[in-house]
């Protein structure tokens, strides 16, 4: 019997019987792990992307959401940063549509001229994803949020363990226009005058207001 105990007749056997399953398991978990962040990264990555590109046509929604280039002469309404950015609402608190733009991904155009620069942007997504595209106007800050997400496995997949797993990337990016800034504080400057000459003659600031935005969304 002592003999027999002394065998090592199997005992590799016996070991990989228990060490293999875990170096089995700790591959499986490496890879993925590796496809976690590769996914992450082109989740967010494609976010980011969605967002500069509508920052980009934000001020011309002719615009190549790639290469930024338009056609000559070919130009968004003179007000269009006053009255379809909701601009003015915002300054004379006047507006009565409070919520900001938004678009679902995957996206279709939409009536509005805001609505419309996101969806050129948020065309060129995968179909794969999904999200929204929101713009914000804070008077003194108008950003781009996106928010995209992707489904980690297949149908097949999530259908095998009951439950879908999404993988998220958000994105934000600014709508700068340094001399737009300029041309807006002047003429802040020069309705906060004419707004009080205004109100001397008898109107409140919200008649006031209401008025210079008939004036301003009126047809040429």
């Amino acid at each position: 019997m002592w003999r027999g105990i002394k065998n090592e007749n199997g005992s590799m056997i016996i070991e990989a019987s228990v060490v293999f399953p875990i170096i089995l398991y700790c591959s499986l978990a490496m890879i993925f792990m590796g496809m976690f962040v590769f996914l992450k990264v082109m989740v967010s990555h494609a976010a980011v992307l969605v967002a500069d590109r509508a920052a980009i046509v934000w001020t011309n929604s002719s615009k190549d959401p790639k290469t930024g280039f338009f056609p000559n002469h070919t130009y968004d309404p003179l007000y269009w940063r006053l009255y379809q950015d909701q601009l003015l609402d915002r300054v004379l608190d006047i507006g009565t549509q409070r919520d900001n733009f938004n678009v679902h991904i995957p996206s279709r155009i939409g009536s509005s001229l805001a609505t419309k620069k996101l969806h050129s942007a948020a065309a060129f997504v995968p179909l794969l994803y999904t999200g929204n595209v929101q713009f914000n106007n804070l008077l003194m800050e108008r950003t781009v949020n996106a928010s995209l997400a992707s489904p980690m496995f297949d149908y097949s997949v999530g259908r095998m363990i009951d439950q879908e797993i999404n993988i998220d990337g958000e994105a934000v990016s600014a709508v700068v226009e340094p001399a737009e800034f300029i041309r807006t504080v002047e003429f802040v400057r020069y309705m906060t005058v004419k707004l009080r000459s205004l109100t001397q003659l008898g109107a409140n600031p919200r008649q006031a207001g209401q008025l210079i935005k008939n004036v301003v969304s009126a047809p040429p």
